[in-house]
């Protein structure tokens, strides 16, 4: 009999693929994450790939260290040799709270290139069949005015009647040029996606990431698009394990005689960037100056040497003026705190490198 798959039968994330490998940020839901990646897949089916911006807090070296001998694995370490002011004159851009080029270039795209280059074959879920040709690409206009993608396998056509009879469908509603309409976005949904990228031996791999859709669902849904066609799996939402939530986490650590990064005694929600973050507010950066006065220093000089290079009135962080948001610098906000004004700390921005506004390309 034959069959024909739909998008609801497309396999669950996190149970199925051959591989995972794990985003690690270096914190301890990365940790944990991890853990779980390695109960589930096994060691010699889990890598965990860390993407060092080189502005990282010291003691998250240590605590890679210990995590490594604690779960029996190493942590593959990705840098691109520069830091995060080495990307903004190389971008000639400031990151700020709308862009992130540091985490673009830094983590994002190193290690999307990386994923799409070890895995640039693709393997059918239904049939299981190895493509190493480029598959059957379908694509409609969705709603948001954009292109939704999806890719079809040859052998199903050949061999399954029913998904043969929808890619007839497809192929004439785009020789009408209707794929902009419910006709083509219905046909579409019926269609499913069937094939998973794969390696050269046809392995699939899970994208494994530390986050929770409790904590942030917007977070989460946004690394998700990015990803794609990669698959993600969220094991820190896994109904197998429940919601691994940091306090407790941290307990684990503890009793397994592991301390945690020094950044959450410091105050930071997360432990990335050394507690710098381009996306972060006020307050917390007001905290980085009166923890890290050192560190702060530095980053106002290069943010004045950027501001003179590109000869405008930039700045990483703004203040709002009358309904309008205006450049405030590093420096003016020092100023300010040595004055005495007060800026609210909440230490609530979980990190945003793998969430971004854009799309995967």
């Amino acid at each position: 009999q034959a069959h024909s798959s739909t998008v609801e039968e497309f396999p669950k994330p996190g149970t199925e693929a051959d591989l995972c490998i794990v985003m690690y940020g270096g914190g301890v839901t990365s940790y944990e994450a991890s853990r779980r990646a390695i109960e589930r897949y096994g060691r010699e089916n889990t890598e965990i790939w860390f993407a060092d911006t080189l502005t990282e807090d010291r003691d998250l070296y240590r605590f890679n260290r210990d995590v490594e001998k604690l779960l029996g694995i190493e942590i593959t370490r990705f840098t691109q040799g520069k830091d995060i002011w080495g990307v903004f004159f190389e971008q000639k851009a400031l990151g700020n709270s709308r862009i992130d080029p540091c985490s673009k270039f830094l983590k994002r795209k190193p290690l999307r290139d990386e994923l799409k280059s070890r895995f640039c074959d693709w393997r059918c879920t239904v049939c299981g069949t190895h493509l190493t040709v480029k598959p059957i690409d379908i694509r409609v206009m969705s709603g948001t005015g954009k292109w939704d993608h999806l890719m079809g396998c040859q052998n199903c056509a050949d061999s399954d009647s029913a998904y043969s009879s929808l890619l007839d469908d497809y192929e004439a509603l785009r020789e009408s040029n209707a794929l902009d309409s419910d006709e083509a976005r219905l046909l579409f949904s019926r269609i499913g996606e069937r094939l998973e990228p794969a390696d050269r031996e046809g392995r699939t791999v899970r994208v494994v990431l530390g986050m929770d859709k409790i904590d942030d669902c917007r977070r989460s849904i946004r690394a998700e698009l990015s990803f794609l066609p990669f698959r993600v799996w969220f094991p820190l939402d896994d109904p197998e394990w429940g919601v691994a939530f940091k306090e407790k986490i941290m307990e684990d650590l503890k009793i397994q005689g592991i301390r945690t990064p020094r950044l959450y005694e410091l105050g930071f929600k997360h432990n990335n960037c050394g507690g710098f973050c381009v996306k972060a507010g006020l307050g917390q950066i007001a905290h980085y100056y009166k923890i890290k006065p050192e560190e702060y220093a530095e980053h106002e000089r290069k943010e004045q040497e950027f501001r003179d290079f590109v000869g405008r009135d930039v700045s990483i962080f703004s203040k709002t003026v009358d309904g309008k948001k205006t450049p405030m610098t590093m420096r003016t906000l020092r100023k300010r705190i040595e004055a005495g004004e007060e800026f609210k700390f909440e230490p609530s921005l979980e990190c945003q490198c793998f969430s971004p506004t854009e799309v995967a390309q």
